[in-house]
């Protein structure tokens, strides 16, 4: 069977505007996606044999009392997650990382990386929040300047 046709991509959803078009986006990559809420379990993930998975963004700060949180046990099914607005800052604080506020400049360290050693590009967040401490498990690629 066709590797990209086995795909089930899961998109968690934080309560961002864009889910519904992440999960699009992803199907017409010829991948099976489906939204699920952010308090899906690890257990649950497994039992639907999940390939990868996409944190969407949200209306929330991570640091606020009644913040939607995640299992931390996903991070240990040995998925590919991508984390995009929230759903990068909530992978930070779940890990050990921090988040702060403000715009960055990022130099990519790694030569390994796609993008190259000594690129320079700026950080945009729509809501002024970055990751500040690398969290565990994830390896440095680059640094910026905050």
């Amino acid at each position: 069977m066709d590797q990209k046709a086995s795909a089930k991509v899961l998109v968690l959803d934080f309560g961002a505007q864009y889910g519904q078009l992440i999960a699009r986006r992803v199907r017409d990559l010829n991948v099976y996606s489906e939204i699920v809420p952010c308090d899906i379990s690890a257990d649950e993930i497994r039992e639907m044999n999940a390939s990868a998975l996409i944190l969407s963004g949200g209306p929330a700060s991570v640091y606020a009392e009644d913040a939607p949180s995640i299992d931390p046990a996903i991070f240990d099914l040995g998925l590919p997650v991508l984390g995009f607005c929230y759903g990068h800052q909530i992978t930070a604080v779940t890990l050990g990382g921090k988040v702060g506020h403000g715009h960055a400049t990022m130099t990519i360290d790694s030569r390994e990386h796609a993008i190259g050693a000594g690129d320079i590009g700026r950080i945009h967040t729509a809501d002024g929040s970055v990751a500040t401490q690398q969290q565990r498990g994830h390896a440095k690629l680059g640094s910026n300047a905050t």
